[in-house]
């Protein structure tokens, strides 16, 4: 695989896993959004200095995340850290993904699992090939794993059907706005940084992910880990 691919898909990779930031070269790196001036209270992140509640949802509202199916998964032919895959994500549409999740999941066994997707961030060419979403997933130091870092994928609840909103418990304003057609970057890396797991519960500013059927589940990391 050539050099150049390498470096761009790893460019990628690093806003769903952590270890993968490492690699990569200062002037490669996307540009990060300044962490909330609140900070993080038993690993539930605070909302910033004298913002509302209603403007903590209403940030929250932008990223359009969804229940999704794993249809297909396989090795990336030409990445070692890269899965291929195709997500059901709703309203019969399928969307390709390229995930930084080989030796993470089995491809086989990934297949058919619901997850918790965003599907509004601008699309990415990655080693070839076309990724339209980035599943969710949470992280945290585990010595003996890939990179020395356990890496668990969020789990929707039984009965959630792909193309679901996933919301944020009583958060009310969320509902008020629709999120835009594309996100940016930065917005995105804003929302990220108020993203943790609590009690094996995905988390956005000390509230609870959920859908109408249930709680966003992560087993299997550590308390406080953050979720990208």
């Amino acid at each position: 695989m050539a050099s150049a691919a390498i470096d761009d898909a790893l460019a990628h990779v690093r806003s769903l896993i952590e270890d993968v930031e490492g690699a990569l070269k200062p002037e490669e790196r996307a540009p990060k959004a300044a962490k909330p001036s609140g900070s993080k209270q038993n690993g539930k992140p605070s909302s910033q200095a004298g913002e509302s509640d209603d403007e903590s949802a209403l940030l929250f509202a932008k990223a359009k995340l969804v229940v999704a199916r794993v249809a297909k998964a396989d090795d990336h032919p030409e990445a070692d850290r890269l899965l291929c895959l195709q997500l059901d994500v709703g309203a019969e549409a399928t969307v390709p993904v390229v995930a930084g999740l080989k030796g993470h999941v089995e491809p086989a066994a990934f297949i058919g699992q619901h997850v918790v997707a965003i599907t509004n961030l601008k699309p990415c060419k990655l080693a070839g090939r076309v990724s339209e979403a980035m599943i969710l997933a949470a992280s945290c130091e585990r010595q003996g794993m890939p990179g020395n870092r356990c890496v668990r994928v969020l789990q929707a609840p039984a009965g959630a059907k792909p193309g679901a909103r996933v919301r944020c418990r009583g958060k009310d304003a969320q509902n008020k706005v629709e999120a835009p057609k594309t996100l940016s970057s930065k917005i995105w890396a804003a929302i990220v940084s108020r993203l943790v797991v609590q009690e094996s519960t995905a988390l956005y500013d000390g509230c609870v992910l959920e859908t109408e059927e249930g709680v966003i589940k992560v087993q299997g990391v550590d308390d406080n880990s953050e979720i990208h």
